[in-house]
């Protein structure tokens, strides 16, 4: 490394994160001082300073770096995650989302705006009141994204930003109703198409804050923190998921509850399904595992798909010390709740 100000740089970076993963470091650098380094040429010089080069470069580092370094030129000592030096990962664990603190949580499934059904999400709300929810959870699918899907597109349907004005109104709606709740929107399949878009129109910016959900409805203007996709939402002990991110779907099984119980084998709560129901097995150790799936809160008879089995419904939770939890999965017919 010619630079003087680069080779200062490096040393002085490989000296402060021994143990940190040359990637991580890389990418720091290049952040830092992006005039100097790139991602690739900060990762080289990491490397070089960690004699990770092969034989013929390691003999080279000075001698003044290695005792820099507290004396120690093996990888596995400046890595302790990665002592034989294989490559780096890309894979990022999911980690559940926690909702604490939260003991009274309404459960709204499946709006699809502005494809909701004004009725049943106003029983919803209603209930969500009535039980005094300290916390509102959207449980996937607040948008429907029709435009920017990648099916037959009707012309007569909203364009992203019509659809944009109808779920930032909704939300400043919901907000009103439930001004000292925790608010927390999870990505569902619908939401996801946004992502999907940019990706492929624009993969060079689709990252951007700018360019992501929370920009686009403005969330941080009304306090509704966000849940990027697949990620599972923990109310209490229960998982929570909007439906898409279990193995083959859940929407195929004659009981949609039984097919979450079928891939995920633990109690959860899942929408996606647009249907009510229930399914319970008893363990060995006598234990019961319960998963339950939701009603939606959108129109019943879209036009893709009129003739379905469909039902309206939301479910509301209640979660006491410890973790323990009871679910209640309402539907609703015919503008009436049942449980």
């Amino acid at each position: 490394m010619k630079n003087p100000q680069a080779t200062k740089l490096a040393n002085e970076y490989a000296a402060k994160y021994p143990d940190k993963p040359t990637g991580f470091i890389a990418r720091l650098m290049s952040k830092n001082h992006p005039k100097i380094f790139s991602f690739k040429n900060a990762e080289s010089a990491i490397r070089y300073r960690r004699g990770a080069i092969g034989d013929k470069h390691r003999a080279q580092v000075p001698v003044k770096a290695v005792k820099a370094f507290s004396n120690v030129t093996p990888a596995s000592k400046f890595n302790p995650l990665n002592p034989l030096e294989l490559p780096e990962t890309q894979a990022v664990d999911l980690v559940p989302f926690a909702m604490e603190g939260c003991e009274r949580v309404l459960v709204l499934p499946d709006l699809h705006i502005p494809y909701h059904n004004i009725e049943s999400l106003t029983i919803a709300l209603q209930t969500g009141q009535k039980r005094k929810a300290d916390s509102v959870l959207i449980n996937g699918d607040l948008l429907d994204f029709h435009m920017i899907s990648r099916f037959e597109h009707d012309p007569d349907a909203r364009t992203p930003k019509q659809e944009r004005k109808s779920a930032k109104d909704f939300l400043i709606r919901l907000r009103g109703l439930f001004p000292k709740a925790r608010i927390i929107f999870k990505e569902g399949n619908h939401d996801a198409r946004l992502r999907s878009y940019l990706v492929d129109r624009a993969p060079l910016v689709y990252d951007e804050d700018i360019m992501g959900m929370v920009a686009f409805l403005g969330l941080d203007n009304v306090g509704v923190e966000y849940v990027k996709d697949k990620r599972i939402v923990m109310v209490g002990d229960l998982p929570v998921l909007h439906g898409h991110e279990l193995p083959r779907g859940i929407s195929a099984p004659v009981n949609p509850a039984r097919g979450a119980y079928m891939r995920a084998k633990v109690s959860c709560l899942v929408s996606h399904s647009h249907r009510t129901s229930e399914h319970t097995e008893t363990k060995m150790n006598r234990k019961i595992v319960t998963c339950w799936s939701t009603g939606g809160l959108c129109h019943l008879q879209p036009q893709y798909d009129p003739y379905n089995g469909w039902n309206a419904g939301f479910a509301f939770i209640e979660v006491a010390n410890g973790g323990n939890y009871n679910v209640s999965n309402y539907r609703i017919y015919n503008g009436k709740l049942l449980n």
